[in-house]
């Protein structure tokens, strides 16, 4: 079983259950992670959703997605992603990461809790603005399987930046 990545744009919020439409319908129950220090879900609140587009791609297995993530990880200087948590984890202990986080590229997305649920519009923009700004980095530190990871997370951060979010399971 792998990781399936959805994007979707301009979410808007619907009374009625999940629906056909011109657009489409997306329900967001479950699935928050609006917690500090990087509160990837905030500003969506769960819910019915319409939204305008739509992006998704698979990622293979699990365990191709989190070498990808440990090699994004490692291209950061961060180490692996465990190093990384702990890291993080002493940050807010010490109550220091609130004021530093910008410092820590692909942080929201390292350490997303599970890799299940979503990450909302304010999150999305700002590492959509991680991908661009690391992409010629990426481009000589990737394989070619994990370069094109790389690009369908660049688009569906790109899309969702777009008052939508971005759904991973």
């Amino acid at each position: 079983m792998g990781t399936v990545v959805k994007s979707y744009s301009r979410l808007s919020p619907t009374r009625r259950g999940i629906e056909s439409s011109t657009s489409g319908t997306l329900s967001l129950f479950g699935k928050n992670h609006d917690i500090p220090p990087y509160r990837q879900s905030h500003g969506i609140d769960p819910g019915n959703y319409l939204f305008d587009r739509y992006f998704e791609f698979n990622i293979e297995t699990y365990s191709q997605y989190s070498h990808w993530r440990n090699n994004l990880s490692t291209m950061m200087g961060y180490g692996n992603i465990r190093d990384h948590w702990n890291r993080i984890d002493r940050m807010i202990i010490l109550d220091s990461i609130l004021d530093e986080k910008e410092n820590y590229p692909f942080s929201e997305l390292l350490c997303f809790p599970d890799n299940m649920g979503f990450i909302g519009t304010e999150c999305c923009q700002k590492l959509y603005q991680d991908f661009i700004e690391n992409e010629k980095h990426a481009i000589v530190f990737m394989s070619q399987d994990h370069i094109t990871i790389y690009y369908y997370f660049k688009k569906s951060f790109e899309l969702a930046s777009d008052g939508g979010c971005v759904l991973l399971n």
